[in-house]
């Protein structure tokens, strides 16, 4: 999951949201989504399963992809799934 915020002073770069939904689009398995209730400071989240990694609303476009690429492969597909099978 690949989680922003979308309004407010912390609201994640429009350049930066829309490179982040080309990669989401060009994934298996990778939702992204505005969620208001990031904490303060926090203006991208990537999540899956017990992993959260946060980042403020300075990230560029360059930098969240590069962190978002590397969550998705880290974690995509890996055994942190509490269900049996849900890899």
């Amino acid at each position: 999951l690949i989680y922003y915020r979308a309004d407010g002073p912390d609201a994640l770069q429009q350049a930066v949201v829309d490179r982040l939904a080309s990669l989401a689009r060009a994934q298996d398995k990778v939702i992204m989504a505005p969620y208001p209730n990031l904490p303060s400071g926090t203006s991208l989240a990537l999540a899956a399963w017990n992993k959260l990694w946060e980042c403020p609303a300075a990230v560029t476009a360059d930098q969240a992809r590069t962190i978002a690429s590397g969550f998705i492969q880290a974690y995509r597909g890996t055994s942190n799934a509490p269900e049996p099978r849900a890899a």
